[in-house]
């Protein structure tokens, strides 16, 4: 993903600065314990969120796994090649 992902420029509104970027690396996690089979959370949570990111930030280019942590909860591991901001991908699966 890293080789073939193209260089963008990202500004941080936070620190008022602009960076290269490639490539991020995401970790979403539940937020208890969980309660649904690990294929009633791929296809509820794990598609909502993809299908947002689809919309939202555009996001053509990424590969997920999912992993048990362990506690027992499933959680996913996603590699993308576009910049979301961490609080709004926070909101998004959150929601």
């Amino acid at each position: 993903m890293f080789l073939i992902s193209k260089s963008k420029k990202v500004f941080n509104e936070e620190t008022g600065k602009s960076y290269n970027f490639k490539c991020n690396f995401i970790t979403l996690t539940l937020p208890s314990a969980q309660v649904h089979d690990d294929k009633v959370i791929k296809r509820e949570c794990l598609n909502n969120f993809l299908i947002t990111a689809k919309r939202k930030w555009h996001l053509n280019f990424y590969v997920w796994r999912a992993e048990t942590q362990a506690n027992g909860n499933l959680h996913f591991h996603i590699v993308a090649d576009v910049f979301i901001p961490y609080g709004e991908l926070r909101q998004v699966w959150n929601d």
